[in-house]
């Protein structure tokens, strides 16, 4: 014969860690845009512009050169493909 016992245990919520703004830090990609929109309490104005309203500098490209990384990739058992 098994007899289950059955216990409460108390649920709690995990700790909520917000992230305070550093002082004087800049945003990351700043430095290869001509203007970045600075929130205020969470938000950022709608810009008055076309899409985001900044535009990249003409030597974005040298500041921060393109990434590349190779594309491997293997069948997986279903036979799809699956890149790593």
């Amino acid at each position: 014969m098994i007899r289950l016992i059955a216990c409460r245990v108390p649920l709690r919520a995990p700790a909520r860690r917000t992230l305070a703004p550093v002082e004087g830090a800049a945003h990351l990609g700043s430095n290869v845009v001509d203007k970045v929109p600075l929130p205020l309490n969470g938000f950022v104005d709608i810009p008055t512009g076309p899409g985001l309203g900044m535009n990249l500098l003409p030597d974005a490209q040298k500041i921060r050169p393109p990434l590349s990384k190779p594309i491997t990739m293997r069948p997986h058992f279903d036979g799809s493909m699956v890149d790593q």
